[in-house]
């Protein structure tokens, strides 16, 4: 109940400082009681006044960048990688479909994945099909034809477990969150 009442006393008064200030103290004082204190709609609240700006960005069709920018002085930048899964590119280029006719046919995967390196073997597939372009080759690439080479790649700079990435449970975190110091904002998937 004290918990509750600084809460409320805090989303009442003060400059947006002292209630950033004052909320870090009751996130302390409140520990795992955190969700009992403050309710659904006041996170919104609380992002407006602790978050300058959030942004994505794509850096392989199935994983992304979220970069978190703090308000607070004393918060660094945060970031991590987030596998979404999907398809963010559906639509095939010209050239690209050109690549498609000539190697496809023919070629092994992982030269169609070099050719095509934001394209998986799946979606080769699933697009030459319509434009009755077939396939010569059956070798199995196995669990790989699901990830274009620039998935996989992002896959082995984060340590990550393909066995461990699933599209049905929605957006996950790919790694921990880590600091961003400065204006580098590049990938930095390496556990700190």
């Amino acid at each position: 109940m004290r918990l509750e009442a600084q809460y409320e006393q805090l989303v009442a008064t003060g400059s947006d400082v002292e209630k950033r200030r004052s909320f870090k103290k009751l996130m302390r004082d409140a520990g795992e009681a955190w969700e009992e204190v403050v309710t659904q709609e006041d996170i919104i609240e609380l992002v407006d006044l602790f978050v300058v700006k959030v942004s994505l960005e794509w850096i392989s069709p199935q994983f992304f960048t979220l970069t978190i920018y703090w308000k607070d002085d004393e918060w660094e930048t945060d970031q991590a990688v987030i596998f979404k899964g999907a398809c963010p590119s559906p639509q095939w280029s010209k050239e690209e479909e050109a690549i498609l006719r000539n190697l496809y046919p023919t070629a092994p995967g992982k030269e169609l994945m070099q050719a095509l390196p934001y394209r998986s073997l799946d979606a080769m597939k699933m697009h030459a099909s319509p434009l009755g372009i077939r396939r010569q080759r059956r070798n199995k690439e196995g669990n790989v034809r699901i990830f274009c080479l620039r998935d996989l790649e992002i896959i082995e700079e984060c340590g990550l477990d393909v066995a461990t990435l699933h599209w049905k449970a929605g957006a996950s975190l790919a790694t921990p969150w880590h600091i961003v110091s400065g204006d580098d904002f590049a990938c930095e998937c390496a556990h700190g």
